[in-house]
């Protein structure tokens, strides 16, 4: 059950990058609602996956390595919390338009000097923080384990993300849509092999 369960949390994750992955492409082509209600949803269930993932990969870890695997799986839910928060705002209470013209800016996630906007890049700062623990919990033993090991490590860089909305870089910028779309299919390209890396991790583990 742990090795099936960690194995399907995996291929759900590199599924829904690629959803997200498609869209953004697909946006850069044309801009539509539809779109973004995709891209959205594929972050959601791309967040809950990662937690499992993450779950799963931690068991199985040496014991001199709980603490870090305990870090990595408690900021991914705290990640996995916030990017919710944020995509399920879009998907429900932006989409159906429910919210006064003159605060919908605050909650609208495609202003990047709103309120939600810094709070999903605050979220995938944390995954940063997440994915550098969890890469420190992983044995170099096969060449599967040392590239998902760095991968993670230096996926853990993006934590200074986080600084990005403390300065005035995103007020005002008329081509922020654009430019974080550009950055973001950059992040799918390099996390999609970090969670086919996953898969392929679970699929040679005997037992857990």
């Amino acid at each position: 059950m742990n090795k099936r369960i960690s194995i399907l949390s995996s291929i759900i994750l590199a599924i829904s990058i690629v959803i997200f992955f498609v869209s953004l492409v697909l946006s850069l082509i044309e801009r539509k609602p539809i779109l973004d209600m995709v891209s959205y949803g594929a972050c959601i269930f791309l967040s809950w996956s990662y937690v499992v993932t993450v779950i799963g990969s931690c068991k199985l870890c040496k014991k001199d390595k709980l603490i870090a695997a305990e870090a990595g799986k408690f900021f991914g839910v705290i990640y996995s919390v916030f990017v919710s928060l944020v995509y399920f705002t879009q998907l429900t209470v932006i989409k159906h338009k429910v919210l006064p013209i003159e605060i919908v800016s605050v909650f609208d996630y495609s202003f990047t000097d709103s309120w939600m906007f810094s709070i999903d890049i605050i979220g995938y700062g944390i995954m940063a923080l997440s994915t550098f623990f969890v890469g420190l919990t992983i044995e170099p033993q096969d060449k599967i384990n040392k590239v998902l090991r760095y991968l993670l490590l230096i996926h853990g860089i993006f934590i200074i993300c986080i600084y990005l909305p403390m300065t005035p870089i995103f007020l005002g910028d008329s081509d922020g849509a654009t430019t974080g779309i550009i950055a973001l299919l950059f992040w799918c390209m390099m996390f999609l092999p970090i969670a086919l890396l996953f898969a392929k991790r679970f699929s040679k583990v005997k037992v857990m």
